[in-house]
């Protein structure tokens, strides 16, 4: 993960190519597509940007999360454990796992 500042970017890679749009929809989580290769995600009120940094974001391999917004309500999550939550999400009920 970086921290540049303010700024939490997380790298993820995955051992099969995932098409990130649906499986959040699957998973009722809320997003709005930008192009081909990036997506906003709004996930317990944080705001995130998702980049497919190897294939579309349709089938996603390396993918980089930025949290954007943090969320507007104090919850008991940090901001890592708040990404690693929404990734978990993201992988239920899926063949793909992330790659160590």
């Amino acid at each position: 993960m970086e921290d540049g500042g303010d700024e939490i970017v997380r790298h993820y890679e995955f051992t099969s190519g995932i098409e990130i749009p649906a499986r959040l929809e699957a998973v009722g989580i809320e997003s709005l597509g930008v192009d081909d290769h990036r997506t906003v995600i709004m996930y317990r009120s944080a705001i995130f940007i998702c980049t497919a940094t190897e294939g579309t974001i349709d089938a996603a391999h390396h993918i980089d999360i930025k949290l954007w917004e943090p969320p507007r309500k104090n919850i008991d999550r940090e901001h890592p454990e708040l990404l690693h939550d929404l990734i978990t999400e993201l992988l239920r009920s899926t063949d793909a796992c992330l790659c160590n």
